[in-house]
């Protein structure tokens, strides 16, 4: 004589969720530079060096704390034309870039204050949220949320039960790269207005791995 039982088989189900905030930036690093030329290698440096220290000195007079200002490149070349295929030399140019590491609502003056004092070449403006593992955590949360639901998706679309305790939780690593923003060098300030700059929103993403038992 046989019995027969009603089998419950548990199955896994391996889901991914995704979760995104927007946020506004409260921090930017803005790169800047000065280029000097000279026939002297020694005149074009001294020059560059001078113009350097004039310029950090106006962003200490703003506020700018000195460990916010830091030299990234600084590079010496020669320079050459060339008239009828003839090497032609032209000079030493001497290029000091800085990192100036702000507040958001200061961009604009320590931009127009940097090219007063002689800023000669603008790069870019990188944005940045200081408190960004608090964004973080939250958009990981809606990450667990968004896992949950497609699992729960599925189970019902299988008519099957979700147990809700994950057997397995995996975050997976994302990349969070900061905003640049093009500038354009020789920008100047007009009728004393500061140069505006809109930072936009960062988007700050979180990803998940789960996997949980589903029982048919």
């Amino acid at each position: 004589m046989h019995t027969q039982f009603n089998q419950i088989s548990n199955r896994n189900v391996k889901v991914y969720g995704t979760g995104k905030i927007l946020v506004e930036p409260d921090a930017a690093e803005v790169h800047m530079g000065v280029v000097t030329q000279n026939l002297e290698a020694t005149i074009a440096q001294q020059e560059n060096a001078r113009i350097v220290q004039q310029v950090i000195q106006s962003l200490e007079e703003l506020g700018i704390p000195k460990e916010n200002i830091q030299t990234t490149d600084y590079s010496i070349f020669p320079q050459y034309d060339y008239v009828n295929n003839l090497q032609q030399f032209k000079g030493y140019q001497v290029t000091n870039m800085l990192a100036v590491t702000v507040s958001i609502n200061l961009i604009g003056e320590v931009i127009d204050t940097a090219i007063a004092n002689g800023i000669n070449r603008m790069t870019d403006i990188t944005f940045a949220v200081t408190n960004q593992e608090a964004y973080y955590q939250r958009a990981l949360q809606l990450a667990l949320y968004n896992a949950y639901n497609k699992a729960e998706t599925i189970s019902q679309t299988l008519r099957a039960s979700l147990d809700p305790t994950p057997v397995t939780t995996l975050e997976q690593p994302t990349m969070q790269p900061p905003t640049p923003y093009k500038l354009v060098s020789g920008t100047e300030m007009v009728g004393g207005i500061a140069t505006p700059i809109e930072p936009g929103r960062i988007e700050i993403e979180a990803r998940i791995e789960i996997c949980y038992n589903i029982f048919t």
